[in-house]
């Protein structure tokens, strides 16, 4: 009986360990996109209900997953580094005032870090996060990139347009969190290659769009695309499909405006 045992194992090894290999350089690790997180759903932008935000945050809690910062994550693209397959990192785009009452204390729950892309022509009166919650945020792990100053479709603005968006907002943001602003959100994801220009010039170290550009493997540090995380992804299989690693292997490539 142990001989056929010991075959077994060592086929099943065999054939992980060559899965392993032959996917290797499939692998990205998700960038989860979220909007609202609220106790109803809004219209304007993708949402997911309080209750089953904390059960995804539960379910990467309960299965080892390692939530990593942006700057973890562009460090390693930049050297050329693979990180586990267990990670991942978590975004939020508009910054809305919902994502503090209701994200951030799960967020601070699992010490989870993340980074909310803020629109910085919009404020508490607005219905966003207000400049003392991110103040606040910031003390616990929660960073802050742009997501430009009015939140337009950047391809369709003339040059002094993209400039007030992009660079206007960088330095909007700093003033606000008395920190450096590293990265720049595509307001609806789309961006060019002028765009990305600016994007550098203004002294971005990275952006991030939805699933547009033709790279799914996220080489590109200004244009990395991201997994929108709905709430219908509570289901476990929908969840860990989006945070196998493999999910942009799978999308269809779209064009980047």
């Amino acid at each position: 009986m142990k001989k056929p045992l010991v075959i077994l194992s060592l086929v099943v090894v065999l054939t992980w360990g060559a899965w392993f290999v032959f996917t290797e350089h499939l692998y990205v690790v998700p960038i989860l996109a979220y909007h609202h997180v609220d106790e109803v759903i809004h219209s304007d932008s993708p949402t997911v209900l309080t209750d089953n935000f904390a059960r995804q945050m539960e379910f990467i809690s309960s299965r080892g997953y390692k939530v990593l910062t942006l700057d973890e994550v562009i460090e390693a693209i930049r050297a050329g580094k693979r990180l586990p397959r267990n990670s991942l990192a978590i975004t939020f785009d508009d910054g809305y005032a919902n994502n503090y009452i209701y994200a951030y204390p799960v967020l601070k729950k699992y010490n989870f870090p993340a980074t909310i892309f803020i629109i910085t022509g919009k404020d508490a009166s607005d219905g966003f996060i207000s400049r003392e919650q991110m103040l606040q945020m910031q003390e616990n792990n929660i960073f802050f990139g742009s997501h430009s100053k009015s939140h337009q479709y950047l391809p369709e603005l003339k040059d002094e347009q993209l400039r007030d968006e992009i660079f206007n907002s960088k330095k909007e943001l700093e003033e606000k969190i008395n920190s450096e602003v590293k990265y720049f959100c595509y307001c609806f994801g789309g961006f060019s290659d002028k765009i990305i220009d600016m994007v550098k010039e203004a002294g971005y170290q990275a952006a991030f769009t939805t699933n547009r550009g033709k790279g799914r493997f996220n080489k590109n540090i200004y244009a990395l695309k991201r997994v929108k995380v709905g709430n219908a992804d509570t289901n476990p299989l929908r969840m860990w499909g989006k945070l196998s690693g493999f999910f942009n292997f799978f999308r269809s490539e779209k064009e980047p405006y």
